[in-house]
């Protein structure tokens, strides 16, 4: 009798602990399809930046093709990264992430392990949104990842016709992305994964398009931490903002001159920053020059400052002042 009092005083004192420990989190249920050599994946992992901003790491081994992962509920819809990893480092596909969103609800995740990036997310709002946008892009999603493949199968020379023509149409499919995952963000005002995909085109938007966006979301999904982030970003950035005066700045020319922005007041000047390893830059190179030589008459200048990544203030110039000459652009 004795004994048996023991045990059941055992289970009211860990009860509560245990029922406290499954209503603090969740678990993201997943299956790949059963297929090819799927058995090849062994474990999957998830990262995640927490409260603090801290990356959190939880990894999971995967059996007969399933896996699961606990997580901790969180006050605010939080984005997180499925990594795949196995055996079979040579496919591409594998290196390609699924963003998920988590809260409170438990979610289940329907993969091809060569494809984790379309697979099929369920368990809430914010995901079945996302699986939505996905799955209407997972054409274009399939052909950027084709033409990466291609490239990096048949090692194409980068100064090849081959390797700019593949170029061109990698560009080219991504803007097409970018634009579907825009009208997604004008679309879904509300959602935290509109909020998401802002913070991961903030290039592609102006300074007031930007901020403007950001303005529409809640409260709420602001008091996250890519939404601090992205006000720290519309803070940085309202220098730039239509009608601001250009913050002035001192730097030093090709020919070794000291150069001040001012030294174009009362000009028409455009600033373009760029590097020579940026091939989106390189490519404009054309379209500037001839701008500059239609209006270069009416008085219009083009200020090309550029941000090099040598390891020394010295590989940098030497960089820079390669491509000028290359690009003929003094």
């Amino acid at each position: 009798m004795g004994r048996s009092l023991i045990i059941i005083f055992a289970i009211f004192i860990f009860l509560p602990n245990l029922i406290w420990a499954k209503n603090d989190s969740l678990q993201i249920t997943g299956h790949f399809k059963k297929h090819a050599d799927y058995q090849s994946v062994s474990k999957v992992s998830f990262s995640y930046i927490d409260k603090h901003g801290e990356r959190e790491y939880i990894s999971s081994e995967v059996k007969n093709g399933e896996f699961t992962i606990i997580l901790p509920r969180q006050n605010n819809v939080t984005d997180g990264m499925l990594h795949i990893a196995g055996n079979n480092h040579s496919n591409p596909s594998l290196n390609r992430p699924l963003s998920v969103f988590f809260k409170e609800n438990d979610l289940l995740v329907e993969a091809d392990h060569l494809e984790l990036e379309l697979a099929q997310v369920s368990g809430d709002e914010e995901n079945e949104l996302y699986d939505s946008l996905r799955q209407s892009t997972a054409g274009i999603t399939r052909e950027i990842r084709g033409v990466y493949s291609f490239i990096s199968v048949n090692r194409l020379d980068s100064e090849s016709p081959e390797y700019k023509a593949h170029l061109n149409k990698l560009s080219e499919l991504t803007l097409k992305l970018y634009s579907s995952q825009k009208e997604f963000i004008k679309e879904n005002p509300k959602s935290y994964v509109s909020l998401f995909l802002l913070y991961r085109m903030k290039n592609l938007y102006t300074a007031d398009d930007f901020a403007d966006v950001y303005e529409g979301f809640s409260k709420q999904t602001k008091d996250t931490y890519i939404g601090r982030e992205i006000n720290k970003i519309v803070e940085r950035e309202s220098i730039t903002r239509k009608g601001k005066p250009a913050q002035n700045f001192i730097r030093t020319t090709a020919e070794g001159k000291r150069f001040e922005l001012t030294d174009l007041k009362g000009k028409v000047f455009l600033i373009d920053f760029w590097g020579s390893w940026c091939g989106p830059c390189i490519a404009s190179m054309p379209h500037l020059k001839e701008l500059y030589k239609k209006y270069k008459d009416d008085g219009f200048e083009i200020l090309g400052v550029s941000q090099e990544r040598g390891k020394t203030l010295e590989d940098s110039e030497e960089s820079w002042k390669k491509a000028i000459d290359k690009l003929g652009i003094h």
